[in-house]
C-alpha cells in the first residue's frame, strides 16, 4: 500500500480531512459506489492532493486504521520483546470495543479486510524482512478477531479480545529459519 508518511503537516491535515469525508460517505453510501472524485468533493481537496497522499481508497481506509491503533510505529518494536505486542494486543482491543461503528460500517461494506493491511504494513515496517510468515499469520489472525467481533455482534469485552489477541502472539518468534 502506498500512501504518504512524511511529516508535513498541510500532508497530514489534508490525509485527516480525507479519511473524515471517507467515513462521512460510508454512512451514506456503500463502499464500492465512492469514487475517488467523490471523496475529493467531498473532503474538499484535487485530485491530485488526493493521488500524492494515497494511491487508492483502500489507502484511505488503512490510513484511518493505523492513525487509530497505533500511536507510532514503534509499537510494534521487536518480536521478541512481549511488552509492545502485549501493549499492542491491549490498545487492538480498546480500538476495536471503542469503534464499533466504524467497524459496522467496513464489515456491512465487505471490507474488513483492509485490517490485515495496515497490521502487515506495520509489522512489516517494524520487524524483520525474515518476519515474513510471522507477520502475515499474525495481521491474518488479528483481521480473524477483528471479523469474529463483528460477527457475535460486538459484544465481547476489550479483556476478551486482548486475550484471544495475546493467545495468537503467544507464539510469535521471529527468527530467520536455518537451513539443514
Amino acid at each position: 500500500m502506498n500512501m504518504y508518511c512524511g511529516s508535513n503537516k498541510t500532508a497530514i491535515a489534508s490525509q485527516t480531512q480525507i479519511s473524515n469525508a471517507m467515513t462521512a460517505l460510508l454512512k451514506k453510501k456503500k463502499y464500492e459506489d465512492i469514487s475517488i472524485s467523490l471523496l475529493c468533493k467531498e473532503a474538499n481537496i484535487s485530485r491530485q492532493t488526493f493521488y500524492s497522499l494515497f494511491n487508492e481508497k483502500d489507502n484511505v481506509i488503512v490510513f484511518e486504521l493505523q492513525k487509530c491503533y497505533f500511536d507510532t510505529k514503534e509499537t510494534v518494536k521487536s518480536p521478541k520483546d512481549e511488552k509492545p505486542f502485549s501493549e499492542f494486543c491491549h490498545g487492538f482491543a480498546h480500538y476495536l470495543v471503542n469503534n464499533k461503528d466504524y467497524f459496522k460500517l467496513l464489515w456491512e461494506n465487505n471490507i474488513l479486510y483492509l485490517i490485515y493491511e495496515s497490521v502487515y504494513d506495520v509489522f512489516m515496517s517494524c520487524c524483520k524482512k525474515s518476519c515474513l510468515y510471522m507477520n502475515n499469520v499474525t495481521a491474518g489472525g488479528l483481521t480473524g478477531i477483528a471479523r469474529s467481533y463483528c460477527e457475535e455482534g460486538y459484544t465481547a469485552s476489550t479483556e476478551e479480545l486482548e486475550t484471544y489477541m495475546s493467545r495468537l502472539l503467544v507464539h510469535y518468534e521471529c527468527e530467520p529459519l536455518k537451513k539443514k
